[in-house]
C-alpha cells in the first residue's frame, strides 16, 4: 500500500517494525530487502551500503526457509546486475 502511495520510507519503517514484532515473519524481511535494493528511494539508502543489508536479510530468509523461491530469484537478479 505505501509503495502505491509513493511512501517508500514509511513502508521501510513498517517492515522494520513488523520484523521487530514478529521475527518469524519472513515477508517483512523480504519486503525490506526489496526496498533496500530499489532505485525508487534514490540516494537515501543506496549510497549508505544498504545493498549489503538487503543481501543479509535475504541470507537470513534462506537460512530460515531454504524453499523461499522469491528470495532466490531476487537475490539472483541482484548478483547478475553487479
Amino acid at each position: 500500500m505505501h509503495k502505491r502511495l509513493n511512501k517508500t520510507k514509511e513502508a521501510f519503517q513498517d517492515y522494520n517494525k513488523a520484523a521487530e514484532l514478529n521475527p518469524k515473519n519472513l515477508n517483512s524481511l523480504y519486503n525490506r530487502g526489496i526496498i533496500l535494493l530499489s532505485k525508487i528511494i534514490g540516494n537515501l539508502y543506496n549510497d549508505l551500503g544498504e545493498k549489503e543489508k538487503a543481501l543479509k536479510d535475504f541470507k537470513e530468509i534462506l537460512e530460515r526457509n531454504p524453499a523461499h523461491a522469491e528470495t532466490y530469484n531476487t537475490r539472483g537478479i541482484q548478483f547478475k546486475n553487479n
